[in-house]
């Protein structure tokens, strides 16, 4: 977390304006939490079949592949895995910046419900999990949500 929140304050810098986030999966988790501990660098999130409302919550067969790398890093670096605490509760904060989700309902990955908050907007499209990062329709929604006006400045 550390080193994503120091690039986005480099990217704002050489920008010289806010960050927009666009994360797939657990990107998106990652974009969400950033935006709630950098509020200021960072102009909107956009998260692409994120579980932003339980992180927990996926098929089958990802939590059998989460279980395995889960296990692989506690035998290899001696740390058990331990997905409560700050990013948890930063996870699941009312959203510091404005924030969308974009899901697919017949997602392989994540349970499609677990994209869904009430405090956060979410718009379906067609395809698979993997298939958002080359859906042409989730491109489109990209370029309006992009091309919104931004946030008035913070003092």
């Amino acid at each position: 977390m550390a080193r994503l929140r120091h690039r986005v304050t480099e990217i704002e810098e050489q920008s010289g304006s806010r960050v927009s986030l666009v994360g797939h999966s657990r990107g998106g988790l990652l974009a969400k939490v950033v935006s709630q501990r950098r509020p200021q660098s960072v102009e909107q999130v956009i998260a692409l079949g994120s579980p932003l409302a339980d992180s927990t919550d996926l098929a089958v067969m990802t939590q059998a592949a989460v279980g395995v790398v889960r296990a692989a890093n506690e035998l290899g670096f001696g740390r058990r895995f331990n997905p409560e605490g700050r990013f948890t509760h930063d996870l699941m904060e009312s959203p510091a910046v404005p924030t969308t989700s974009i899901y697919t309902r017949s997602d392989d990955v994540v349970n499609f419900r677990s994209c869904l908050r009430p405090d956060i907007p979410s718009i379906p499209v067609r395809g698979s999990h993997n298939g958002l990062v080359i859906n042409p329709e989730v491109y489109r929604l990209l370029g309006r949500l992009l091309a919104r006006p931004k946030r008035p400045a913070t003092p």
